[in-house]
């Protein structure tokens, strides 16, 4: 598992940063208010890419790593016919999303299409090379697209800073990642058998379903502030939220995207499943927790480099509230959910995704017009944590038993002891610049939590700093 963490992670972390450029870059030339716009805009693109792409990539990362070599690529075409057929009533439905906008134009509806189109397309091909372990095409591919969506970012903003610019160069970016995937899939497309077809859809429809509902549940609340509050509060939610999602992405998706596809392999073995989902969960929280709970300990740092200083007056409250429901939908996405996928229960997925839809609409609304716009922090967080406990239960009611990390305890006192040795050694660094501040508190924390494990010699990490050593 670790070697295959290896391979990608590095360009993980590159594609993450290049988020973090785009948010900045998007923040410095858009106003509040024009961020705000955009990430409306987007959700309605986000919600059709659920429909008409993810689901699919999905549903190849569940049943192509155990296949045999001919299935393989017969998923390969099935799934490239399914994602092109899908496309087109994908974007006919954001021009009837945007009919009930008020900002609604066919300039518009055509270059959140083309970015329909072109973002599936990356995204489906990156999964392609993910799963046939084509670790040079996915680098090179992932590396452009990050290098090119800055720059074409930075240019065309600079030309006319307005949304449209910002969406062609999304679309830039991707399409033209996607020339280094020309041959991914090959000349022929290989017909797949009914039965394999049937179990795809079968497991895939639910996902369908459940990712749409999710991604309005997850984003819902932005609609809710544009209608309670105003766009300026869109944007300031919005550029908070994009970037911990950017950066809780970043942190899940080093583990998850190269050792999710090794703990399928196991699948029709409950002993092996149970000792690679045991190993993965324990990778996953030994980065995930300090993660979050660093994030947050260099929030007004954070915010002030990578949003600018317009955002940094705010109440650094909403963005803790916002990063514990991030790391919430994330520990659920990336662990959780997994119980009813490897159980193929799948099909309750909407079902929780509807429930938390209502949730998250009747709690944004209440608490927005109680609290302001802290309350949707509170709104966020209340959804998140019942769906953790919902995805639980359901997943345990059939069947599925979930591992004990091994790393739970070294983790949670490694992290402990980085926020008191960060907490008490900040003073020091107040009258440090800006920059050198957010790097002490990064190295400091750093360095406690990996001593921490050194000596509690989680994973039996000494042994494997010796081989290194030698």
């Amino acid at each position: 598992m670790l070697k295959k963490l290896l391979h990608y992670a590095p360009v993980q972390i590159i594609s993450a940063v290049s988020v973090f450029f785009l948010i900045a870059l998007q923040t410095r030339f858009l106003s509040l208010s024009e961020y705000g716009l955009l990430a409306l805009i987007l959700v309605f693109m986000e919600a059709t890419r659920s429909f008409s792409a993810q689901w699919i990539n999905v549903s190849l990362t569940r049943f192509m790593p155990s296949a045999s070599t001919s299935d393989k690529k017969a998923l390969k075409g099935y799934s490239f016919r399914l994602l092109l057929s899908l496309l087109i009533p994908g974007s006919l439905s954001l021009s009837l999303c945007l009919v009930f906008s008020d900002e609604f134009s066919w300039v518009l509806w055509g270059a959140l299409s083309l970015l329909l189109i072109s973002k599936s397309c990356f995204l489906y091909f990156q999964e392609l090379f993910r799963l046939t372990d084509n670790v040079v095409k996915y680098r090179y591919s992932v590396l452009l697209q990050a290098i090119l969506s800055i720059v074409f970012t930075y240019l065309l903003l600079t030309f006319s800073s307005s949304i449209i610019m910002a969406i062609v160069a999304l679309i830039a970016s991707n399409a033209l990642a996607c020339l280094l995937s020309y041959n991914a899939i090959g000349r022929k497309l290989e017909k797949l058998p009914v039965k394999d077809r049937k179990a795809f859809i079968s497991y895939g429809l639910p996902i369908l379903f459940s990712g749409v509902l999710m991604t309005l549940s997850t984003r819902v609340d932005r609609i809710m502030v544009s209608e309670l509050l105003g766009l300026s509060e869109v944007g300031l939610y919005a550029a908070f939220s994009n970037l911990l999602l950017g950066i809780m992405a970043l942190v899940f998706m080093v583990i998850a995207l190269p050792l999710y596809p090794e703990v399928v392999k196991e699948v029709k073995c409950k002993e092996k499943l149970f000792v690679a989902h045991k190993k993965y969960i324990s990778l996953l929280l030994l980065v995930t927790v300090p993660a979050t709970v660093g994030i947050n300990l260099i929030a007004p740092q954070l915010i002030v480099i990578l949003l600018g200083d317009n955002f940094s007056g705010f109440d650094i409250e909403l963005f803790y509230w916002i990063s514990f429901a991030i790391f919430c939908l994330n520990f659920r996405g990336h662990f959780l959910d997994h119980g009813l996928q490897f159980t193929l229960k799948t099909k309750a997925l909407p079902f929780i995704s509807t429930f938390l839809l209502i949730i998250s609409l009747i709690s944004a609304y209440l608490l927005i017009t109680h609290y302001g716009l802290i309350g949707v922090g509170y709104a966020f967080v209340l959804t998140q944590v019942i769906g953790v406990f919902i995805s639980y239960k359901v997943s345990t009611y059939y069947g599925y038993r979930y591992p004990f990390p091994d790393t739970f305890l070294s983790t949670f006192s490694a992290t402990l002891f980085m926020v008191l040795v960060v907490k008490l050694l900040a003073p020091l660094f107040v009258a440090l610049p800006l920059y050198p501040t957010l790097l002490c508190n990064i190295f400091v924390g750093s360095l406690v939590y990996l001593c921490v494990h050194l000596a509690f010699n989680t994973l039996n990490c000494r042994i494997y700093l010796k081989k290194v050593f030698q």
